[in-house]
């Protein structure tokens, strides 16, 4: 026999995994994000501009609605500040970002 939590974990599983990465099952049922934030969002033919910034406004808020995201911390380690730069002649800012995670088996890792 199996456990509620082991099918709530599946279901949640199953979810997630369509709301974040819809297949055309779910496109075709109109479940996805867009679809759901229709009338909030708009015409893209009328604003394009202003609808895919309400689509990645709603798509980011509707993704960190969901559960999976306090096991890591995000630190800045170092930043550098560069006056000129090849392409252009504004400065630039690179930031060091250390990844840790809670689990003690996840090694942290730098992003720069």
């Amino acid at each position: 026999m199996e456990s509620p939590a082991v099918t709530f974990t599946l279901a949640y599983l199953v979810f997630a995994v369509c709301f974040v990465f819809p297949p055309d099952e779910v496109r075709s049922a109109g479940l996805t994000v867009q679809s759901l934030l229709s009338a909030w969002l708009g015409s893209e033919d009328a604003a394009f501009v202003q609808y895919h910034l309400r689509r990645s406004t709603g798509t980011l808020l509707a993704h960190s609605c969901c559960p999976w995201q306090q096991d890591i911390h995000l630190t800045v380690t170092d930043s550098r500040q560069h006056e000129l730069t090849p392409d252009s002649n504004v400065p630039v800012q690179f930031l060091t970002i250390r990844v840790a995670s809670v689990n003690p088996y996840v090694k942290a890792f730098d992003i720069r």
